[in-house]
């Protein structure tokens, strides 16, 4: 069953005055890079629920979505997400509803994607991944629907992260996304997360 939350309250973005549409990104200096890159090894720290949400993941190719040292843990659900699919916000939401197999009802605007994303039941685990593969082509010409979207998932990944009591009892989840993309896109992804009000943890993909 869907969680019922003051979505609304949480959410209040959606309908206020911010304009980022025709925001150039291209020219703001990414600083993905500071601090320590996770490498795709240490893999288990993906799985703290109070850790960092949004990962840049760097690679040879933006495309692959290879992560087998994810794979065999328990409670660990990896959900590969197509960025070449997620061009404008229907597809994006029938991308994400393709990927984490949203039910039938799934209304396809950002209220339902947030209630659906922040629900699951249908797919129990201890630890989300959504892998973002080809991330530079997310909703590339949308800057206000991109901000949106991130802002969708910052809110999703506190919600999980708050451990729940009552009717709807259940500890802290990790909730994580991975934007992978290649060098070349590093800094223009990295700037335009930053811009929507996320600074990313660096993950590389040696040899990917």
């Amino acid at each position: 069953m869907i969680l019922r939350r003051a979505f609304h309250n949480q959410m209040d973005f959606f309908h206020g005055p911010k304009c980022y549409i025709g925001h150039d990104t291209t020219g703001v200096e990414g600083g993905c890079r500071t601090g320590m890159s996770a490498d795709l090894g240490s893999s288990l720290a993906l799985c703290e629920p109070h850790g960092p949400w949004a990962y840049l993941a760097t690679s040879k190719s933006a495309s692959g979505w290879a992560l087998n040292p994810l794979l065999p843990q328990p409670g660990t659900v990896v959900r590969r997400v197509r960025g070449q699919r997620c061009q404008t916000t229907q597809t994006l939401l029938a991308e994400w509803a393709h990927a984490f197999g949203f039910p039938s009802y799934f209304g396809h605007n950002w209220d339902a994607f947030y209630e659906c994303i922040t629900d699951l039941e249908w797919l129990p685990a201890h630890c989300y991944i959504a892998l973002v593969t080809d991330a530079s082509a997310v909703l590339p010409h949308d800057e206000a629907g991109f901000v949106t979207f991130i802002e969708v998932l910052n809110s999703a990944a506190t919600e999980w992260a708050t451990p729940q009591e009552g009717e709807w009892a259940r500890p802290a989840v990790a909730f994580r996304v991975l934007f992978r993309t290649d060098v070349a896109q590093e800094d223009h992804v990295c700037a335009r997360l930053q811009y929507a009000g996320v600074d990313p943890s660096p993950m590389s993909f040696k040899g990917m």
